[in-house]
C-alpha cells in the first residue's frame, strides 16, 4: 500500500520540539550557539549567490546590499536552511535508488515531494532578496552573479565531471565528453541550478524597471507556454522555474513582515493544512511525470501552498537552537550545494563496496550527515588554505 506523505504532517506538532532539544545538544558540541538572538541582530551582508552571509563565511569588504539598520531576514535563513537539508535528502534518495538498493516506499513518496518543492523554495528565497541586490545597479548586480553563479557552475562543474571520468568505481551519471562541451546549452549535472539562478538575475535585471507585476505577468506567460512548444532544455528549465523566484520578488515585502514572537500552535496548524494540500496534489505524479507535471497551474498552485506551510512551520522554531542551525545551514547553502554530492555518492560507495553495508537506514543517515557536514569542512579547510577560488573570484 502506497503510504501518503501527508500522513506524516499531524505529528509535526510532536517532532519539533523533541528535534529543537536534541539539536540543542549536538548545537552546544558544534559551537552553533554562537549565533545568539538572530533575529535581533543588525543586518549582515549578503552573499553574491543572494543568500544571508552567516559570519564565518562572510567574503572581507563586501559591503551590505539591504540598506543600513534593516533587520536581519531570519525567516529567508530559515528557508534557504530548510531548502538546503531537503536538496541533499533528495539526492541520497536518488543516489540509493539509482545504485539499484532497496529504498522503502515512504522515501520514495518523500523523494517525490521534495522532487516538486526543494530547488522551488531556494528559487524563492533568492528572489526575496533580489531587489536587495540592485543597491549597486543593475549592471553590477549581473556582473556579481556571473562571478558568484557562473563561476563556481564551471568549475564545480569541471572537477565533478573529471572524478568522475577519472574514477575506478563506475557511478550512477558516467562522465561524457558532450556533457562538458554542451554545459552551457545543456547544464550539467545538479549545477543547472546555479547556471538557472544566474538567468533568473539577469531576467530580473532586465525586466524590474517594468515594476514587479510586469515581471510576474512575463514569467507567468513563459510557464504557461512552456508544454506548447517545444523548447530546448535550458529553456525549458528557465520557463519552469522563473515564476519561483518572481513569486519571491513579489512576496519579499511580506516575509519582512513576518512575527519577531511568533506563536507555534496557530502556525503549526495553518503550516499542516498548506503543506498536505501540496502532498496530496504532487506526490502520486511527481515520480512518474517529472517536469511535465509542472505544465499544470495547479501544481505551481500547489509547490505555493508548500512554500507558505514550509514558512509557517520555520516560523514555529522562534530562535530555538534548531532555528539557528537550519539558519547556519542556510547561510552556507551555496558551499554545501555545489559539494554534497561528492559526499553522499563517496559514503554510498564506501559503505557498499569496503564495508558491505546495505541497510537503508544506515546507507541515508550516514549519507546524509555526510552531505551537510562534509562540504562546511571543506570549504572551511580551503578557506584556511586560501583556496577560496574553488568558490568565488
Amino acid at each position: 500500500m502506497r503510504i501518503k506523505p501527508a500522513a506524516y504532517v499531524p505529528v509535526l506538532g510532536s517532532i519539533l520540539p523533541t528535534a529543537d532539544f536534541l539539536f540543542s545538544a549536538g548545537a552546544r558540541a558544534l559551537d552553533l550557539t554562537r549565533q545568539e538572538t538572530v533575529m535581533q541582530r543588525p543586518c549582515e551582508p549578503m552573499d553574491d549567490a543572494g543568500g544571508a552571509v552567516h559570519p564565518s563565511v562572510q567574503p572581507a569588504g563586501q559591503p551590505s546590499v539591504q540598506p543600513a539598520g534593516q533587520p536581519r531576514l531570519m525567516t529567508v535563513d530559515l528557508l534557504r536552511g530548510w531548502g538546503i537539508v531537503l536538496v541533499v535528502a533528495m539526492h541520497v534518495i536518488w543516489g540509493l535508488r539509482m545504485a539499484e538498493m532497496r529504498v522503502p516506499q515512504a522515501f520514495l513518496n518523500l523523494y517525490d515531494w521534495n522532487y516538486t518543492f526543494a530547488a522551488q523554495t531556494l528559487f524563492f528565497v533568492s528572489g526575496c532578496l533580489a531587489v536587495g541586490s540592485l543597491r549597486r545597479g543593475r549592471l553590477a548586480l549581473t556582473l556579481g552573479k556571473a562571478r558568484a553563479l557562473i563561476y563556481p557552475y564551471v568549475v564545480w562543474s569541471l572537477i565533478v565531471w573529471t572524478l568522475r571520468a577519472v574514477s575506478p568505481v563506475q557511478g550512477n551519471a558516467p562522465a561524457e565528453l558532450y556533457q562538458i562541451l554542451y554545459m552551457f546549452w545543456e547544464p550539467y549535472d545538479i549545477f543547472w541550478f546555479l547556471y538557472e539562478l544566474f538567468l533568473f538575475f539577469a531576467a530580473f535585471a532586465l525586466l524590474i524597471p517594468l515594476g514587479v507585476p510586469v515581471l510576474v505577468g512575463v514569467a507567468s506567460a513563459l510557464f504557461a507556454i512552456k508544454g506548447l512548444v517545444f523548447m530546448p532544455k535550458i529553456l525549458f528549465l528557465f520557463c519552469t522555474h522563473f515564476l519561483y523566484f518572481c513569486l519571491g520578488v513579489a512576496s519579499a515585502p511580506l516575509v519582512r513582515l513576518a512575527p519577531r514572537e511568533p506563536k507555534p500552535l496557530p502556525l503549526l496548524v495553518l503550516a499542516a493544512g498548506l503543506m498536505t494540500v501540496q502532498f496530496v496534489a504532487t506526490a502520486d505524479a511527481a515520480w512518474e511525470l517529472h517536469l511535465p507535471l509542472y505544465q499544470s497551474i495547479l501544481t505551481f498552485t500547489a509547490v505555493a501552498f508548500g512554500i507558505s506551510g514550509a514558512t509557517a512551520m520555520l516560523l514555529a522554531l522562534g530562535q530555538g537552537a534548531l532555528a539557528r542551525g537550519l539558519a547556519y545551514l542556510g547561510a552556507a547553502s551555496i558551499h554545501i550545494y555545489v559539494a554534497h554530492t561528492l559526499f553522499t555518492a563517496g559514503t554510498r560507495i564506501m559503505l557498499r563496496k569496503v564495508f558491505g553495508v546495505e541497510d537503508f537506514a544506515v546507507q541515508f543517515a550516514l549519507g546524509f550527515a555526510a552531505g551537510v557536514v562534509g562540504p562546511i569542512l571543506l570549504y572551511k579547510a580551503l578557506k584556511a588554505m586560501r583556496m577560496e577560488f574553488f568558490y568565488k573570484i
